[in-house]
């Protein structure tokens, strides 16, 4: 479902749907989110991985606090980054 600035408002005013809002953020058709301050990276490259152990997934990861330094991302490397905005109406 693609939303106008005009309907993001009026559900942002109704609901609460993006904490913290801000105004500045919203353009035509889309909001722009800020990486939160936490993100998570693979220790090491992964080619298979059973997700019904829940041990091997958290052996694989790891959660980095980023810092006013922020992080480079290295070639071919991905990362998981959490969101500072909330949804509230969830």
């Amino acid at each position: 479902m693609i939303l106008t600035d005009k309907e993001i408002r009026e559900l942002v005013k109704g609901k609460e749907l993006i904490s913290p809002f801000d105004e500045a953020k919203l353009q035509s058709e889309s909001y722009d989110v800020s990486i939160g301050k936490k993100i998570t990276v693979s220790k090491k490259e992964i080619r298979c991985l059973d997700i019904i152990e829940q041990s091997t997934i958290d052996s694989v990861y790891e959660e980095i606090d980023l810092t006013d330094d922020g992080y480079v991302v290295s070639p071919k490397e991905y990362i998981m980054v959490q969101l500072a905005e909330k949804n509230k109406a969830a």
